[in-house]
Formats: C-alpha cells, structure tokens, sequence
C-alpha cells in the first residue's frame, strides 16, 4: 500500500471507530470490521 492509500484506510478506521462508539457496537464485531 503506498502512502495515499494508506492514509485513505485510516481515515477510513477513524470513522468506523467514530461510528462503531455512537453504536456501542460489540467489540468483537468492530474488530472484524476494522480489518480487511
């Protein structure tokens, strides 16, 4: 992965982490999520 992408899939690892809190989403289901 160059630079941009990663970037690209961090930024998208924030939101999720963001969105996954407003959720009280499991934890177990957000570290599948969180990984390709």
């Amino acid at each position: 992965m160059n630079k941009e992408n990663l970037s690209l899939f961090e930024s998208g690892q924030a939101q999720l982490d963001e969105v996954a809190g407003m959720l009280n989403l499991e934890p177990g289901i957000h570290a599948i999520l969180r990984e390709p």
